[in-house]
């Protein structure tokens, strides 16, 4: 029940680190489809999990069933440790991406700095060639 409660809480987690990370409408598409596999696949392993306990009172565990029961909880534990290894991975998938996110956003501060560089020196020769323009006709005007 409490490695449970650690998947729906990872859940939660992922969930909100991927609204908050993912901007890409098809990854954010793939990843909520596959948080909410997840979902399901954890209330389905609760839901027999609970479903045990129900059917097993102490005094079965201490029958021929308890090889059984301990079997089948062997066996959700199993799938519950599955479902962290799922978890995780995807956690490290949105890791990832929001680090390649930053990365680009870098880049893009960078080329923004570099725009407003060459657009400022495009403006100074551009009134320097003015200044030029200005003086040849004065030139030409008193040579005539």
């Amino acid at each position: 029940s409490e490695k449970l409660n650690n998947c729906n809480n990872l859940m939660k987690e992922l969930e909100l680190e991927y609204r908050l990370n993912i901007r890409n409408k098809d990854e954010k598409k793939t990843i909520s489809d596959k948080i909410n596999q997840y979902k399901e696949n954890i209330n389905q392993y609760k839901n027999e999990y609970n479903a045990i306990r129900r059917n097993n009172d102490k005094s079965l565990l201490f029958e021929n069933s308890r090889d059984e029961t301990v079997f089948k909880m062997k066996d959700t534990h199993k799938k519950i440790e599955h479902q962290n290894e799922l978890i995780q991975a995807a956690i490290k998938t949105v890791s990832e991406t929001e680090k390649e996110g930053e990365g680009i956003i870098e880049n893009l501060h960078a080329n923004k700095e570099i725009i407003h560089s060459t657009q400022s020196k495009l403006n100074e020769v551009s009134g320097d060639l003015d200044d030029a323009t200005v003086i040849t006709k004065r030139m030409v005007s008193r040579k005539t």
